[in-house]
């Protein structure tokens, strides 16, 4: 049975844990550790042998990742965290840690689900998609479970939050039972940057929820935007051709279906 840390029914501690994340910079954001159970996890970790990804990325921006977001290819413990992590009871917490009323979870996982990237691989700085176009919905909360145990600074792989400007860039380790939760809109840039060197045969693991509401505040979005938008950190981070896409897409936007 998936159950939370017993230190996240504090009602003192999540309105510490809320403060933080209204609080923290380059944009809201919250880190958590040891959420679950370590037993638990570790049959989720074992598991992502048995995966087979539904998606697999390799281009000027994304190398190396694979996803999931199929159910019917979920082992069971992967099966079982994930139904948690979409249920109302971890929603209402969520609620309460980032002041977001009327959260609701994607049954589709567009976009989630299991994230696996191999060595060598990375993912650009970007912002994600603000709209979901099947549940006409706004995306508002990203949460980030990391699996990897003995994790070693000189593997890199960290996550990465910068603000506009990129004069802000946080480092997150992807420590095993970690949790990282944030506001996601069109300045919450954030990925994996550089290529990380986890050693052959390993791979950075991590659950990837995404969380929705009605409505949002509008100075959080440039355009409705249904697709992933990356942004260079310095001169040669991305080609002159994908920045040159990558503005054109800023400028145009996506519309949302009606």
């Amino acid at each position: 049975m998936i159950q939370l840390s017993p230190i996240l029914s504090s009602s003192e501690k999540k309105c510490s844990l809320k403060e933080v994340f209204l609080n923290a910079k380059p944009f809201q954001s919250l880190v958590i550790d040891n959420v679950f159970d370590v037993d638990v996890l570790r049959e989720v970790v074992r598991e992502f042998a048995d995966i087979r990804h539904n998606t697999s990325y390799y281009d000027a921006t994304t190398v190396g990742k694979l996803t999931c977001d199929d159910w019917n290819l979920f082992p069971p413990a992967i099966f079982n965290l994930i139904s948690y992590l979409n249920c109302g009871s971890f929603i209402s917490l969520l609620s309460e840690l980032t002041g977001i009323d009327e959260l609701t979870s994607d049954p589709y996982l567009l976009g989630g689900g299991v994230h696996e990237t191999l060595p060598g691989g990375f993912l650009k700085i970007h912002t994600d998609f603000n709209y979901h176009n099947t549940l006409k919905l706004d995306r508002r909360i990203n949460a980030i479970l990391f699996l990897n145990e003995n994790w070693e600074p000189s593997w890199g792989g960290e996550l990465v939050l910068a603000s506009t400007d990129m004069s802000i860039q946080k480092k997150i380790e992807p420590i095993f039972n970690r949790l990282v939760i944030f506001n996601t809109n069109d300045f919450s840039f954030h990925g994996q940057p550089d290529p990380h060197t986890f050693p052959e045969g390993n791979s950075r693991k991590s659950i990837a929820m995404y969380y929705y509401a009605n409505g949002r505040p509008e100075h959080e979005t440039i355009s409705a935007k249904i697709g992933t938008t990356y942004k260079a950190r310095h001169a040669g981070d991305l080609t002159f051709r994908t920045r040159l896409r990558e503005m054109a897409r800023l400028l145009v936007g996506s519309k949302r279906a009606k």
